[in-house]
């Protein structure tokens, strides 16, 4: 096995075989490794918008991606009198209605880690491969929490100030109120333990015009009782478990409550968003650019998102430099740290609201 110090580039992509052996349990010491992640996974497998290929200058540099933005626009003309109320003249009369322009949104997200591989020239149960690809796969790890910790923001930020519930509005139903872009269902009327109550919750995304929607559950909505259900299959009531499968729902039982605060259940059309995943580095294999630099891109082996209809790997992009730090004491060889530091690129972006500035998320708490 080679040495550190013997860097090539087929050395390098064995990392990417190490990459795929680090996940094969959990044992107390790698806890901290362990991924929660239902909000992004939620958001990433649920990305359903179009983008054109990512935008890029004059230089060949990934800017950020173009989007085409179709409106409703205002009502249809309505006619009054007799007959049809058309001009018989040969041009059809002038019509309404609207179509967005093009949006191009440039990237705006840049999470990344840093980590060191130093030399050893003793004996060392972990060689350099080892070293690297752990020291790679736990980058990736806490950019993919960085990851989840943004969408659980960008969510809650893009709740609906707007409610076109009208029996909400008006009271008419029991144990649920809107104000401050959160609707608040009451524990006692309708617990969050129930599937009856989330029946209930659909009706009013239905009645806002949110003919489909994905649901993103913390600890204390829903997921007690998705278990049960599971658990009832093993007798005669194998609907509650059908009933759950008919909702695509996801759980961050870690992360969206503690973030929060509260008992938080998110309604959330999938296109109300669109998220995009630049690749600034074309090849996976690794390429030198510079006597002490080398660059490559690597799929994330746990987190993958919807791209144009198909799911593909998340990427990072990597650069890795190796650099002397000092020499050895004792046999005075140069001593070399070996640095990799990994991106995650892209950027997520909204929808352009609705006429009356409805934003497609539904905030839920039960209170």
């Amino acid at each position: 096995m080679p040495t550190a110090q013997d860097i090539s580039a087929s050395v390098l992509n064995d990392l990417q075989i190490k990459l795929s052996e680090m996940y094969t349990g959990t044992t107390p010491s790698r806890m901290g490794w362990v991924d929660h992640l239902g909000t992004a996974t939620a958001l990433l497998e649920n990305n359903m918008g179009n983008a054109s290929e990512p935008m890029r200058n004059e230089n060949g540099e990934c800017i950020g991606t173009r989007v085409y933005w179709l409106k409703y626009g205002t009502d249809a003309i309505t006619y009054s009198g007799t007959g049809s109320g058309l001009d018989l003249a040969c041009n059809l009369e002038t019509g309404s209605g609207q179509v967005s322009g093009a949006q191009t949104y440039s990237n705006n997200m840049v999470i990344y880690d840093v980590q060191v591989v130093k030399d050893n020239e003793c004996t060392n149960v972990f060689n350099f491969q080892d070293l690297s690809a752990n020291a790679i796969a736990r980058a990736m790890h806490k950019n993919r929490k960085a990851l989840n910790a943004q969408l659980v923001t960008f969510l809650d930020g893009r709740k609906s100030a707007v409610n076109n519930d009208a029996d909400v509005t008006a009271g008419n139903v029991d144990g649920v109120s809107f104000a401050s872009s959160t609707f608040e269902v009451s524990s006692t009327v309708l617990p969050f333990n129930d599937p009856d109550s989330l029946t209930v919750l659909d009706a009013i995304v239905q009645n806002n015009s949110m003919e489909t929607a994905f649901w993103v559950a913390g600890r204390n909505a829903f997921y007690n009782a998705l278990v049960n259900a599971e658990y009832r299959r093993l007798n005669d009531n194998e609907r509650y478990l059908a009933r759950f499968d008919d909702y695509n729902m996801f759980f961050d039982i870690k992360n969206l409550d503690s973030s929060l605060t509260g008992k938080n259940l998110f309604a959330v059309s999938p296109n109300s968003y669109i998220f995009w995943n630049a690749e600034v580095y074309q090849n996976t294999q690794w390429e030198q650019i510079d006597y002490d630099k080398w660059v490559a891109v690597m799929p994330d082996p746990v987190l993958s998102y919807m791209d144009n209809g198909s799911m593909r790997p998340l990427m990072h992009n990597i650069v890795y430099q190796r650099v002397c730090s000092d020499r050895n004491n004792s046999t005075l060889k140069h001593q070399m740290n070996h640095t990799y530091e990994v991106r995650l690129q892209g950027g997520i972006a909204a929808a352009p609201p609705a006429d009356d500035n409805h934003t497609g998320v539904l905030k839920f708490q039960s209170v």
